[in-house]
């Protein structure tokens, strides 16, 4: 997909669900001019090339629309879009100059607009409730707002969920969000008037206008509510009423019935303001019960509290990010004609048109931000930029956006940046030389210039925040020889990219992500030893090498996935990774060595891997603890898996759908989802024979991580329970089932149970041993049935105490001879051997709930619906992206009987 230019689907009038665009790196047009309803979510992203979204016939989005990291994208039109049912999100576009969308009538839950560089004008005629957060933010260029209708934001509750019925096909309870809703105005530099005369209520515990430094007037003459929720609200203020730090100022309308907020402030706006309206604010003009400095803290305390916000890019951290970047840099001609400003070739020399001080480096300082986009005088007809040859630090953030002539950008001897360099959508762009530059206090940001085939900033040492290449399709290499730190690197849709270099990278604070890197052969990282959250590596079709033999650490996930030529994968020196470790859909893959690794913080998910034949012992050989899954499915050739050392597993062990698995060895293994409710899923591994786990001691708890739903809704979905028979139940079970040749399951060692048993549907199966588990199943269901194989004596459970029984028991339709020896409790007498043929073939009936006509008719698709929305409410908690076209959505259960239209 790599060189697809245009989209036009002319016919396309509905999509059911998603409908989703991203990572097209060369795209440059999409247009679907019949499309009328979209199912779910509405996604345009990181296509770097795009220039224009066309959706003419689009009414109605039913979960999201996001739209956003569109460098160049100069025209976004949908004109009938009337209903948006979950967010509307656009940011990111630096070439948006305007955007309107004339129907637009109701957003179900947030409006997020922002980081839009050259964006003027904001027009939504229509447009009259928001029933989530409201926010427009880091427009420097917007002018004009146009919002006559909104009449209402905020109130997004869950406090009246829907019914049953409509949530999960009727299995379970519909889930619970907490919402903290804002209505944020802020750092729009250019904005003069803020006027919403139809807006009524804000139902927020936050509203803030601040920061906007040409701001002249705000009129909100009908507001007469401002109803702050009840709900938890995890800030230093509970809540905020706001109108601050608008440097110019000088009106402020409110309506005269507007009740006084608790917390308030209207400090620090122009030297003559002084609002109308209610008492409690005429009476004060400039005052509150709070001040700037606590607003401020409380807002960005609030959404930025996460320690590494602003080290990633969706909308939240570009708003992180604007309370960092100091007021934009004195110009030494203002905004009008500066002749002084340019060199000999017509470069712009930044320390001529910005007012410099000394610098304690020696040479000149630029105090304050800068940005330059196409909309400034200042770049006008100019195709190239320079820093000056005495500039040695900027003490602020420097921008340039969506410069279309720009050829080159050359920093000199800049030394220093004290908060960001951003260089995006400057599609001509061919040149950018830093040859000074030694540390960025924030971001590093560059991406979408499309003509840039070379990037090298010799002497850079530090970047504090994000370091982002992004989305730049004439980009041959990358080097960074004396790089030792960074917030977090982001490398990802450069498909010409062949070499890069970061040979004393030590550390990152945050992530480490790599993806569509087409062309790139080898990743060395020969220094690097900690990353402070995710190591991402995905996408990268002809990656053959892979080095980071240093690292010791990585606080959040490993991922790698979907690496067609990666054929070993290894980290020696590695001993902990904080959450998940995923390896999935690598097809050259033979190979992996976590030689040091003792403990995954979270999950181990190892699935489509397709050209594995062991999971040996020198995979994992020390690895002790998976503090919660573990999961190996869909792996087509794995034959053994070993992992030595393994003793606790504490919450779901998953093994799918692996047709030529023989052996099974976990020598140590003692528990089992012993910290949370969970179990066990052993189902459709078709070669294998026996599943002994001979040190196993315990499994299960008393409940499941996400309540009481998980456990009932589970079991039906895979066994074909009643409803009434499981209801209640909150662990996951012990679920082995069509595994055709297991003929031998083995716990000899397990005592407690703490969650259910449903083993169901093995043709060959002829011996279950429990011998030891004494107590554990009271209350849950014991189900052990359709084993043709499974005779007299099959069943060991000689040492169960007498107590309560469980909820459900089923040992009906094995074999006619099958019988319990020696059944220790009476719940499993209607079973023992000991009673006569008679009354034992009595219970040979299977009593078919049906499931498979409840819950998805007779219709394989439906089937299969009902499986991806189940596994993407993360019950068992494997991926939500498996994809097996190969398969029929017939493994479990209901699937059988419904793909077969008969019942067992």
């Amino acid at each position: 997909m790599d060189d697809l230019r245009s989209i036009r689907l002319p016919v396309l009038s509905f999509v059911g669900e998603d409908t989703e665009f991203f990572h097209l790196v060369r795209l440059q047009s999409l247009t679907l001019p019949a499309l009328e309803v979209i199912g779910e979510d509405f996604e345009v992203h990181h296509c770097y090339s795009l220039g224009s979204v066309s959706m003419p016939s689009l009414q109605k989005v039913k979960e999201d629309v996001e739209i956003h990291n569109l460098p160049v994208c100069s025209a976004i039109s949908m004109p009938k879009l009337s209903d948006i049912e979950e967010d509307l999100e656009m940011y990111n576009l630096d070439a948006l100059k305007s955007l309107s969308l004339p129907s637009l009538h109701t957003v179900w839950e947030d409006l997020i607009l922002g980081g839009m560089a050259v964006v003027s004008d904001l027009s939504m005629q229509q447009l009259t409730k928001v029933v989530g957060s409201f926010w427009l933010y880091n427009m420097p260029n917007l002018f004009r707002v146009d919002f006559p209708k909104l009449a209402h934001v905020g109130g997004k509750t869950r406090s009246h969920p829907p019914p049953q019925s409509s949530c999960h096909y009727g299995l379970g309870d519909c889930d619970v969000e907490d919402e903290e809703n804002a209505f944020y105005i802020t750092n729009n530099t250019r904005l003069e008037h803020v006027r919403m005369e139809s807006l009524v209520s804000i139902r927020s515990p936050y509203f803030a206008i601040f920061g906007n430094a040409a701001l002249l007037s705000v009129e909100l003459p009908l507001l007469s509510r401002f109803q702050v929720p009840k709900q938890t609200v995890s800030c230093s203020l509970t809540s905020l009423f706001g109108v601050f730090q608008n440097e110019a100022l000088t009106t402020l309308e409110l309506n005269p019935f507007l009740a006084e907020p608790t917390f308030w402030s209207l400090a620090k706006n122009g030297p003559s303001f002084c609002p109308s309206g209610p008492v409690w604010a005429t009476s004060n003009c400039g005052g509150g019960t709070v001040s700037v400095e606590d607003a401020e803290g409380a807002i960005f305390g609030c959404q930025c509290a996460d320690e590494d916000a602003g080290l990633g890019a969706d909308f939240l951290d570009g708003f992180c990010r604007q309370g960092q970047c100091p007021q934009y840099a004195t110009r030494v001609s203002g905004m009008s004609t500066c002749s002084t400003c340019y060199d000999a070739d017509g470069c712009l020399v930044l320390s001529q048109a910005f007012v410099t001080v000394p610098d304690p480096m020696g040479g000149v300082a630029i105090e304050g931000s800068i940005l330059l986009t196409s909309e400034d005088p200042l770049l006008k007809d100019v195709t190239c930029v320079k820093a000056g040859n005495r500039l040695k630090s900027i003490q602020g953030c420097l921008a340039i956006s969506w410069s279309p002539l720009l050829e080159t950008i050359n920093l000199q001897q800049l030394i220093v940046v004290n908060g960001s360099i951003a260089v995006s959508g400057n599609v001509a762009l061919n040149q950018l030389v830093a040859p000074g530059l030694e540390k960025v206090d924030l971001d590093l940001v560059i991406q979408g210039n499309l003509a840039l085939s070379e990037v090298n900033f010799p002497a850079l040492e530090q970047v504090g925040g994000r370091l982002s290449l992004q989305g730049m399709s004439s980009l041959q290499s990358l080097e960074l020889p004396a790089l030792s730190q960074s917030g977090s690197v982001f490398l990802s849709s450069n498909p010409g990219l062949e070499i890069f270099q970061f040979p004393l990278l030590r550390r990152t604070k945050s992530h480490l992500r790599m993806w569509q890197l087409n062309k790139v052969t080898t990743i060395d990282f020969p220094a690097l030893e900690l990353i402070g959250e995710d190591l991402v590596l995905s996408f990268c079709w002809r990656l053959e090498r892979l080095n980071m033999l240093k690292l010791l650490e990585i606080d959040e996930d490993l991922e790698m996935y979907v690496l067609h030529s990666l054929e070993t994968i290894s980290f020696p020196k590695l001993m902990q990774v904080g959450e998940d470790l995923e390896l999935y859909t690598n097809d050259a893959l033979t190979a992996i060595r976590f030689a040091s690794l003792k403990l995954i913080g979270e999950d181990l998910e190892f699935f489509d891997n397709t050209a594995i034949l062991e999971f040996g012992q020198d995979f994992f050989p020390n690895l002790e603890h998976v503090d919660e899954d573990f999961e190996v499915y869909l792996c087509a050739q794995l034959q053994s898996l070993d992992v030595p050392q393994l003793r606790r597993i504490d919450e779901d062990f998953l093994l799918f759908g692996n047709p030529n698995l023989v052996t099974v060895t976990l020598p140590l293994l003692e528990y089992v989802a012993a910290r949370e409710g969970g179990g066990m899923l052993i189902t459709d591994n078709l070669a294998l024979t026996h599943f002994d786990l001979t040190s196993l001691r315990r499994v299960g708890n008393s409940t499941a991580r996400i309540g009481e739903r998980d456990g009932s809704r589970d079991i039906r979905l895979y066994t074909g329970a009643f409803r009434w028979q499981v209801r209640g139940q909150e662990a996951r079970p012990i679920l082995i089932a069509h595994n055709p040749k297991l003929v031998r399951i083995s716990f000899p060692q397990l005592e407690i149970l703490n969650t259910g048993v449903w083993i169901q549907k093995n043709e060959k199966l002829q011996s279950i041993n429990l011998d030891s588990v004494k107590s554990g199943l009271c209350g849950q269901f014991f189900v052990i049935r359709f084993h043709p194989s499974l005779g007299k004596g099959g069943l060991h459970v000689p040492s169960l105490e007498r107590g309560c029984a469980p909820a459900l028991v089923n040992l009906n339709c094995n074999s006619p001879d099958f019988c319990v020896e020696n059944a220790p409790v009476l719940w499993l007498r209607p079973w023992s051997c000991r009673e006569s043929y008679h009354l034992r073939r009595t219970t040979k009936t299977c009593p078919d709930p049906f499931f498979a006509n409840l819950g998805c008719g007779r219709s394989p698709e439906r089937c299969t619906s009902v499986f991806y929305d189940w596994a993407m409410e993360n019950s068992y908690d494997f991926e939500e992206n498996v994809v097996q076209p190969w398969v029929s959505p017939s493994r479990f259960a209901p699937y059988y009987r419904a793909a077969r239209r008969h019942y067992p």
